[in-house]
């Protein structure tokens, strides 16, 4: 997982283009009445942005998810987030079988990496990491996840 407080520094990992259409989004305003949690918007063919204004849970405990083809930007807006990982390759117990459609596959793990995002931070989560955002008891939080394909 990488940590910034702009995106910018994520120039290593995104394209010029993936940046533009990112920093486009969040220089609009968001009205959080006029969109559900979970809502998914597309930005262009390739990007889309998740809503999420949510409690943190215990829920997910010891559930991780990871990607493939997508890398996963958290900016969060409200509160602090949780955001937990563990490598890929360190996963073993598969809860949910690789969804292509999703681009998703679960695993019952305990996390190696906890790391707090609060308000006005970025988190860009790559596809070897396997993570779970809103972890734990940590009240509520507003944030927006971009899915980015990996160039």
């Amino acid at each position: 997982m990488y940590l910034a407080n702009n995106i910018s520094n994520f120039s290593d990992k995104l394209t010029k283009t993936q940046l533009d259409i990112v920093s486009s989004f969040l220089s609009s305003a968001i009205n959080w009445s006029e969109v559900t949690h979970g809502e998914k918007k597309k930005l262009d063919d390739n990007i889309s942005v998740v809503f999420l204004a949510a409690e943190g849970t215990e829920q997910w405990t010891n559930v991780l998810e990871a990607h493939r083809k997508f890398y996963d930007l958290h900016c969060t807006t409200d509160g602090i987030d949780c955001i937990v990982s563990k490598p890929v390759d360190d996963c073993s117990n598969i809860r949910t079988a690789y969804t292509e459609d999703g681009d998703y596959i679960l695993f019952d793990e305990a996390p190696a990496e906890s790391v707090k995002v609060p308000a006005g931070t970025y988190c860009l989560i790559p596809p070897a990491a396997a993570h779970m955002a809103l972890y734990g008891n940590i009240g509520f939080v507003r944030k927006l996840v971009f899915k980015i394909p990996v160039p």
